[in-house]
């Protein structure tokens, strides 16, 4: 898209969000020393996407 333009979405009829795969969390503590310095890492992921059912229900708009 252009400067000056914007996309307008009537996201009920237009888009549906399918999920693939539920949130998935995970700890790791992936150097020797995190036990002792207090550290952890934490992996949060979800496999998402967008589907557009209806492609006239979205529409760009460009302005002055």
């Amino acid at each position: 898209m252009t400067a000056g333009s914007c996309l307008i979405a009537d996201s009920h009829r237009a888009m549906r969000l399918f999920v693939r795969e539920g949130i998935r969390c995970a700890w790791a503590h992936p150097n020797a020393d995190d036990f002792v310095t207090n550290q952890a890492a934490f992996l949060a992921e979800e496999r998402i996407t967008l589907g557009v059912l209806r492609p006239t229900a979205i529409a760009v708009v460009t302005g002055s």
